[in-house]
């Protein structure tokens, strides 16, 4: 296998999201930014929070796959 159809297989392996989903974390929603191997990088909606700096200091951040969930449309 080339190194060039190697990467491309791994970049297209486990791909669980696409950019501009809607996806919430703690609670809060967000959209997807990026997706890698086993993270997203995703933006907060309606950022900032009031009262909620210490928890959330970013509009953008890196989390594990795992910790968001697929908003379902309403």
């Amino acid at each position: 296998m080339s190194t060039e159809t190697r990467t491309n297989y791994l970049e297209c392996e486990n791909k669980l999201f696409l950019p501009g989903q809607a996806v919430t974390f703690k609670d809060k929603p967000c959209t997807i930014i990026a997706e890698y191997n086993l993270s997203v990088t995703i933006e907060f909606l309606g950022y900032p929070y009031k009262g909620e700096e210490e928890a959330f200091p970013h509009p953008r951040t890196v989390v594990k796959k795992e910790k968001v969930k697929i908003s379902t449309p309403a």
